[in-house]
């Protein structure tokens, strides 16, 4: 019998595809999952320092929160389909990345606002307290996801 050949994006891929997938998808993933890990452990330890404090705390855990889900839809989508992970495919790849680029936007524009503001007045500008900071994403998704269901 002669094996079969797949062409994905222009490479022939010998066998079949998902078999690829598995076989360099899994350790990427727990690789992944392993290195933010660290991180976090990095970030647990030094919790009370000024590096750790600046970076934004609450907003570096959410970060590694979607990092984190985003690194298991890799076993979620490579899982054998029924019910429960087509929901977690369709749920989980949307929440991971916006819980990810919602954290990032909110320390890409609290740091401009602080930078802006330095440059008027020495006042500090507001909403830039940890609470505000989380509220902020977690205002967006809940808004974005309004909108995708209605």
């Amino acid at each position: 019998m002669a094996e079969r050949i797949e062409v994905l994006f222009g490479v022939e891929i010998p066998g079949n595809p998902k078999e690829h997938c598995i076989r360099w998808g899994f350790p990427s993933a727990v690789l992944g999952i392993a290195a933010t890990c660290v991180v976090i452990a990095a970030f647990v330890k030094n919790f009370d320092t000024p590096v750790v404090k600046a970076s934004g705390r609450e907003l570096s855990f959410m970060l590694f929160a979607g990092f984190i889900t985003c690194y298991l839809q890799t076993f979620v989508i490579l899982a054998k389909p029924g019910p429960v992970v087509c929901g977690l495919q369709r749920f989980g790849v949307g929440v991971g990345f916006a819980v990810t680029y919602a954290a990032l936007l909110t320390k890409t524009n609290r740091i401009s606002r602080i930078f802006d503001s330095a440059r008027h007045s020495a006042q500090r500008p507001p909403f830039i307290s940890p609470r505000s900071q989380v509220r902020s994403p977690a205002t967006r998704k809940l808004v974005r996801g309004s909108q995708k269901w209605s």
